[in-house]
C-alpha cells in the first residue's frame, strides 16, 4: 500500500517536471539561439493578445 503512494507521488512529480520543461524549453532555446523570432509582435502566432 505504500508502495503505491510512493509510486503514485513520483509519477505526479515526474509529469509536472515534464510540463514545465515542455513549457519553458521552447522559450529557452529560442531566446538563446534564434532571438529574431521574437522580435515581431507575439499575435502572428495565431493566439489572441491583450490590448497593450
Amino acid at each position: 500500500m505504500i508502495r503505491k503512494i510512493f509510486i503514485f507521488f513520483l509519477a505526479i512529480i515526474f509529469l509536472y517536471i515534464c510540463l514545465l520543461v515542455y513549457r519553458f524549453l521552447p522559450l529557452y532555446l529560442a531566446g538563446r539561439n534564434e532571438p529574431k523570432h521574437f522580435s515581431g509582435s507575439p499575435c502572428q502566432t495565431g493566439e489572441d493578445c491583450p490590448p497593450r
